[in-house]
């Protein structure tokens, strides 16, 4: 209790400060999906992402020297998915990793047989709700801000996985407000990634990565990349993924001047 009333007091004194001429410029310039945002909802990132500014811990590795751009780009987007929602600022992340480029990770692949084996493996973003970690290439932070009509960026894909694993493993659910949204989630995203299964398998085209395919928690993260990215050909093609993500975000990307 005593803890929760130092964070708010802190909080509270961190939003009653200005927001940084500086940070906006980078906005404005660095993160189309900023730019066209309505002003009140520009005013709200803002206000995000000064608390997660003030509070996560920014580490460059490689001789990386980590800049007000890395924060603020980062956090913007990160800032982006808490929008109109009851804000907690990602609680299960401490710090946020940052390379110069794509790192080397180890990752587990089944083998058959109940065994598993480590395997090294280029990647762009990590996220951990165990370590209390966030891993990110910077130069694929930047292109992918840069670009907002691709459907790819990392940073909205690796704080998904932090929203999904709010309620327990990764499973492609985040927290929602109800059994019912839990068996719609269920029922609608269930068939959409099949769909997207089959497509692959077919060798059909699709706006939403292929990456998404691999299991239930690439799946939520893929689509939230393309909800904000790519919404209008989601609301056109995948009507009823769309209203889901729409109700879970509280926003309506489809809507902004800009876009597919």
């Amino acid at each position: 209790m005593i803890l929760h009333f130092i964070r708010d007091r802190r909080r509270k004194k961190v939003l009653s400060a200005p927001f940084s001429p500086e940070w906006r410029k980078i906005l404005d310039l660095k993160m189309p999906l900023y730019r066209h945002l309505p002003d009140q909802d520009k005013v709200e990132l803002e206000n995000i992402l000064k608390i997660l500014i003030n509070e996560k811990k920014f580490i460059g590795i490689d001789d990386l020297i980590v800049t007000d751009e890395m924060r603020v780009l980062i956090c913007g987007h990160a800032a982006l998915l808490l929008l109109h929602r009851e804000p907690h600022y990602f609680p299960n992340v401490e710090t946020i990793i940052i390379y110069p480029s794509a790192f080397v990770s180890n990752v587990k692949e089944y083998v058959g047989g109940g065994s598993y084996m480590e395997k090294p493996l280029a990647r762009v973003g990590e996220s951990s709700s165990q370590s209390r970690v966030v891993v990110l290439a910077w130069d694929n932070v930047r292109s992918g801000a840069a670009n907002s009509t691709d459907g790819k960026n990392v940073v909205l894909h690796e704080f998904a996985h932090q929203l999904d694993s709010e309620n327990g493993p990764t499973n492609g659910a985040p927290t929602l407000a109800s059994r019912s949204a839990y068996r719609a989630w269920c029922s609608v995203m269930s068939a959409e990634f099949e769909h997207l299964s089959e497509d692959l398998s077919h060798h059909h085209k699709t706006f939403i990565d292929q990456y998404g395919a691999t299991s239930p928690a690439e799946f939520f993260a893929v689509i939230t990349e393309a909800f904000f990215e790519k919404p209008r050909s989601m609301r056109n093609l995948h009507p009823e993924m769309y209203q889901l993500l729409t109700d879970y975000y509280q926003q309506n990307p489809a809507e902004l001047k800009q876009h597919d």
